[in-house]
C-alpha cells in the first residue's frame, strides 16, 4: 500500500514539475516579445493587419491595419516605450502620427467607400503615464506564439520588427 501511495505521489510531483516547466516556457518576456505581432491572423498578406512592433531597445509602435488605416482614420500609428513584467505589458505612449488637412472623398473598390485625400502626415508628441495590460492566453502552436490583450488575440508573425524574417 505504501509503495502504491509513493508511486502515485511521485507521479503527481513529476506532472506538477512538467506543468510548471511548460508554463515557464510560455511566458512573454522582454526578449521573446521582440518582433511583429498581428491581430487575429498569422498569415502574411499584401498589407499588415493591426500590429504591434516591439523592438529590443524597449520601443514599440502600434498600427491599425494597413489595409484600412490610411483610408479614413487620421491616426496612422503611435509609439513609445514598453516593458514586460510578469504577465503584464507596460506601455507609455510618447507620440502619434496623424494625417492632417486631408479631405474626405468617395473611395473606390480598392480603398473602400470613403478615403482621406491629400493632406500631410505630422508627428505629435504626447506626454502620458505608464499603463499596463495583462498578457493572457499565451500559447505556442505549430511554431507560432500568441497572446491576448483585452480579448484581442495577437500572432507573432516575425521575429524582426522591421519585417518578415521566417
Amino acid at each position: 500500500m505504501k509503495k502504491i501511495f509513493f508511486t502515485l505521489l511521485s507521479l503527481l510531483v513529476c506532472d506538477a514539475q512538467v506543468f510548471a516547466q511548460n508554463n515557464r516556457a510560455l511566458q512573454i518576456t522582454n526578449r521573446n516579445i521582440v518582433g511583429i505581432w498581428q491581430l487575429e491572423s498569422s498569415k502574411e498578406a499584401s498589407g499588415w493587419g493591426t500590429t504591434y512592433r516591439f523592438y529590443s531597445d524597449g520601443r514599440f509602435i502600434f498600427q491599425e491595419s494597413q489595409m484600412m488605416a490610411y483610408y479614413i482614420n487620421p491616426i496612422i500609428n503611435f509609439g513609445g516605450r514598453y516593458n514586460v513584467k510578469g504577465d503584464s505589458l507596460f506601455t507609455r505612449v510618447e507620440y502619434y502620427h496623424e494625417k492632417t488637412n486631408a479631405k474626405i472623398i468617395r473611395g473606390d473598390e480598392l480603398s473602400g467607400e470613403w478615403e482621406l485625400s491629400g493632406g500631410k502626415i505630422i508627428k505629435n508628441v504626447q506626454l502620458s503615464v505608464e499603463e499596463s495590460a495583462k498578457l493572457e492566453n499565451i500559447s505556442l502552436k505549430d511554431g507560432i506564439m500568441t497572446f491576448s490583450i483585452y480579448g484581442n488575440k495577437y500572432y507573432k508573425v516575425s521575429n524582426s520588427p522591421e519585417g518578415y524574417d521566417k
